[in-house]
């Protein structure tokens, strides 16, 4: 926080009337920090090209036997400390997030779609990703936080170039509709020439 200068932000604003739309792997909605920031009714599971809302419930596998939960649900916690850092209340406890007073909506592509040995596997697609991001320009975000990396394309891939380019695309729309993306640039540091998508973009 000292090195964002965001409490010296807060004089200025803390976020109210802002929604920010984190396309992760779910929020935890009853975090004490988050369960009054999230709309849980906007928040949305992508799944194989089926979108699912917040509020509905869907079997999830674990080690033991399939679980009921939201579809707004963290299944990774990845997310949750990503909405803590934009959102988290000023309520005298945890941690005070960079835009308290703003609203956190959870859009999901990441989901378990199988056990692999003792271990879920962690699955999206490319296609629920520019879903998730075509959705929340649709319902007029002002921000998309996509907390994820993919390395740069092999260049004798044409498909995979072709999935880049429509990354590319829906990122473009999202700013030409006041949209701002913020993307993760990765965990290993600043490497020259390493592209690192979307923030590349």
């Amino acid at each position: 926080m000292k090195g964002t200068r965001a409490f010296e932000a807060h004089d200025i604003t803390t976020g109210s009337g802002i929604i920010v739309a984190v396309v992760d792997t779910g929020i935890d909605h009853t975090h004490p920090d988050l369960e009054s920031q999230l709309d849980q009714k906007q928040s949305r599971l992508f799944r194989n090209s089926t979108v699912l809302t917040g509020t509905e419930k869907i079997n999830v596998p674990t080690e033991l036997e399939p679980v009921e939960r939201f579809v707004a649900t963290d299944i990774e916690g990845h997310s949750t400390q990503v909405a803590g850092i934009v959102a988290a209340s000023q309520n005298e406890t945890g941690i005070v997030g960079v835009a308290p007073d703003a609203k956190i909506i959870s859009l999901r592509p990441f989901f378990f779609d199988e056990l692999v040995g003792d271990i879920l596997s962690l699955t999206s697609t490319f296609a629920d990703l520019l879903v998730a991001i075509d959705y929340a320009i649709d319902i007029g975000v002002d921000v998309v936080n996509v907390s994820l990396t993919v390395g740069d394309p092999d260049p004798g891939s044409i498909s995979r170039r072709r999935v880049y380019a429509a990354l590319n695309r829906i990122i473009v729309h999202a700013i030409e509709n006041g949209t701002t993306v913020v993307a993760a640039m990765g965990n290993d540091g600043i490497k020259r020439f390493l592209r690192i998508y979307p923030s590349y973009q």
